[in-house]
Parts: C-alpha cells; sequence; structure tokens
C-alpha cells in the first residue's frame, strides 16, 4: 500500500513537471523501476533460448537503428524510442508534443556539444534476462562465486 502510494505519487508529479528538464531523471526512474519489474517477471528455462533471443534481438536492432536511415529518411527505432517517431515525407504532420520515450536519458556530463545519451529499455531488459537465468543456473548447481572463482 505505501509503495503503490509512492509510485503513484511519483508518476503524478512527472506527469505535472514532464516539460521540465529535471523530469527526465523521473522518468529515468520510472524506466528502470520497469526494468526491473519485467526481469523480475520474465523468466527462460533454456540457455538456447536466451541465446537465440539475444541473437535475433541484435540483427534486429542493428537493421532498424544503423540500416533503416539506408531506406527511410532516418532511423525508425530511434523514432521510436524517443517517441517522437520518424518524419513522414510529403506531409505537414508533426508529432504530438506529449509522448511516453521508451528509453533511459543521460545528460551529457564532460561533453562540450551536450545534449542527452539515449538507451532503450530493451537493450537493458534482454541482456538481464540473460544474466538471470545465468545466476539462477548456477544457484540452482549450487555452486559458490568467490572472488572471481567458482568453487562447486
Amino acid at each position: 500500500l505505501v509503495t503503490g502510494a509512492g509510485a503513484v505519487g511519483v508518476v503524478v508529479v512527472w506527469f505535472f513537471s514532464r516539460h521540465h528538464m529535471w523530469a527526465v531523471t523521473l522518468q529515468d526512474f520510472m524506466g528502470i523501476c520497469l526494468c526491473i519489474n519485467i526481469v523480475s517477471m520474465v523468466r527462460f528455462t533454456n540457455l538456447k533460448a536466451c541465446a537465440c533471443l539475444l541473437c535475433m534481438a541484435l540483427f534486429y536492432d542493428v537493421f532498424w537503428v544503423f540500416l533503416s536511415p539506408l531506406l527511410f529518411s532516418s532511423s525508425v527505432m530511434i523514432g521510436v524510442a524517443t517517441g517522437r517517431g520518424a518524419p513522414r515525407n510529403g506531409t505537414d504532420d508533426t508529432p504530438p508534443t506529449d509522448t511516453l520515450p521508451m528509453l533511459l536519458e543521460v545528460p551529457k556530463v564532460m561533453d562540450w556539444a551536450g545534449g542527452m545519451t539515449i538507451l532503450g529499455l530493451g537493450d537493458i531488459v534482454l541482456p538481464s534476462l540473460l544474466l538471470s537465468f545465468a545466476l539462477r543456473a548456477d544457484y540452482l548447481k549450487k555452486g559458490v562465486w568467490t572472488g572471481g572463482d567458482y568453487l562447486t
């Protein structure tokens, strides 16, 4: 009950201050909480499924981030992740001003150009699923990890 009230409070504060620069911190916090929730709920039981998913996600990301600008006017993945969408050729449609990006935005502090660095939530969740599978497999194997060496 207390956690739910805290979560609603964070969302309400973010909603009313989402156009301020500091609201990115709350948005990143909510994104990290979403990633933790997904990783805690989804469980893989097979290493082949994890490896196959990560390989397919790699090719998917490479195509939509780096190859889609060759086919379209801009990177489709970046447009979707930032919530701005890709500009449509021949139309005057502007993307909506209120969007919910599915990424973490971190300001570049020591960069002369400034700006933000972005990291998609899928780039956090998918490797985390593999790590959680490996951790569960080690736990079930009853291996003990001490300082870099596995002792069985």
